[in-house]
This record gives structure tokens, sequence and C-alpha cells, in this order.
């Protein structure tokens, strides 16, 4: 399966690095979310976000996807939730940012 470069987001989106609290180069925060590089910055939040990869399978695969792509599901979820840095969640009808206070 192929996916769009993170680079490519930028042509059909409003997604850039200079709008969104980014982690490194390739990586937004969640949602856009204020970046938490300390404990002093997870004061006050109702939601922390972590980025840990869960990798399952002793041959390099797990369910026919490649380890390292296991390894980057933290910075793809990421990228892919930049497309919805306001909160709403349609289904719902809730700003989650309304009612929790979230830090990445």
């Amino acid at each position: 399966m192929s996916k769009p470069p993170w680079e490519g987001m930028g042509g059909y989106t409003n997604i850039n690095s200079d709008t969104l609290p980014m982690i490194n180069a390739e990586t937004p925060t969640f949602m856009g979310v204020p970046l938490a590089r300390a404990e002093e910055g997870i004061s006050g939040a109702d939601v922390a976000i972590i980025g840990a990869p869960y990798v399952a399978g002793a041959r390099g695969k797990y369910a026919g996807v490649d380890k390292t792509e296991w390894l980057a599901a933290p910075m793809r979820v990421r990228q892919q939730s930049a497309r919805y840095p306001s909160g709403y969640i349609q289904e719902f009808d809730v700003d989650i940012f309304e009612k929790l206070t979230v830090v990445d």
C-alpha cells in the first residue's frame, strides 16, 4: 500500500509546519495541540498524547506489515491527525478541545 508523502500533504490541505507545533521536521503534534517537552508542559493537561509504537511478530512482519511501518505508526497517526486541528468530531457533534486540555 502506497502512502502519500508528508511533503505532498501541503498541496491539498492547509497543513504546514508554519502553523502546527512540530515534534521534528516530519512530525506535527497530534491534532496540532501544544507540544510538552518537559514535566512542566503537562501541568493542567487532562490528556497527554504519547507515541509508543507497538511491534509484534518475531520475523519482521505482523499481519503482513513490515516492522519499519509499525515503528513509524506514531508519526503517521500524528501526520494524519493534522487534518483535524479544530478538535471537532462531527459524528458526535462535540469539540473535544472545549471539554479537554490536550498536549502531546
